[in-house]
């Protein structure tokens, strides 16, 4: 299926690019700091908060269709199904 194959590869991307970070933000709070516990308090917290923002950011880069139109409808939770059907229905 095309929609997991794509979400293993945000999730490859998302770790591959979460080790790089880590390293260059941990040395360069080291150089700043002179402390690696600091560095590596900072490094860890960092690849914690970033790494979940990163995967959210390419799950809606393959959401969007930058031709204008999304490949699955919005959902209105907080409208009705006649209100969610006219917002829907092209103009």
């Amino acid at each position: 299926m095309k929609i997991k194959r794509l979400h293993r590869r945000a999730l490859a991307k998302t770790i591959s690019w979460r080790g790089i970070s880590l390293v260059f933000t941990t040395v360069g709070i080291w150089v700043i700091t002179g402390r690696l516990s600091i560095a590596a308090s900072v490094g860890i917290f960092e690849i914690v908060i970033k790494f979940g923002g990163y995967y959210l950011h390419e799950c809606f880069w393959d959401w969007v269709d930058l031709r204008g139109a999304s490949k699955s409808p919005i959902v209105f939770w907080f409208l009705s199904k006649k209100e969610e059907q006219q917002c829907q229905q092209p103009s």
